[in-house]
């Protein structure tokens, strides 16, 4: 019997208001996911932004 492990992968473009939504999410302000976007992967809130967006949004695969 073999185990098949599900990944999620982050989608190309995400749609239309994700910031507003993932900010929601989250329990930030939108303008905190443009600055942690701006900052780059070096930034934990990065991190955590993308974490949610590729739940949210991601396929699984």
């Amino acid at each position: 019997m073999s185990t098949q492990v599900l990944t999620t992968e982050t989608p190309i473009v995400l749609p239309h208001g994700w910031k507003k939504e993932v900010a929601e999410t989250l329990g930030i302000h939108p303008n905190t996911v443009k600055t942690a976007l701006k900052r780059g992967i070096n930034d934990p809130t990065y991190k955590h932004i993308m974490k949610c967006a590729k739940e949210k949004y991601g396929q699984k695969r």
